[in-house]
């Protein structure tokens, strides 16, 4: 008997002039600005209609996430939850940790 479902790992993201780690930068909205409208779909033919789990080393304030999720869906993906490695300390509380 087979369980879940078919899945297929592609980096269908990319990000544009963003130089340096977001984890030194600055507060909150230094962080959202650092990543606002600079990350992409590669390919929109290749995330239409899929579901998606976006997974991330590091989430701080969730602005790269966010800006993730928003690129995926502009895209016409589906973006379903993101899995990230590690969480850095004053992690925003509206990030629900498993």
């Amino acid at each position: 008997m087979d369980a879940g479902f078919p899945s297929v790992s592609t980096p269908v993201l990319t990000m544009h002039d963003i130089r340096g780690k977001s984890v030194g930068a600055g507060g909150r909205s230094e962080r959202a600005s650092r990543v606002s409208g600079r990350i992409v779909v590669r390919d929109a033919s290749s995330v239409v209609g899929h579901p998606i789990l976006v997974i991330d080393d590091i989430v701080t304030t969730g602005s790269t996430i966010r800006q993730c999720a928003r690129a995926l869906t502009l895209a016409g993906g589906i973006p379903l939850t993101c899995l990230t490695l590690a969480a850095a300390t004053g992690v925003d509380p509206g990030i629900q940790r498993a």
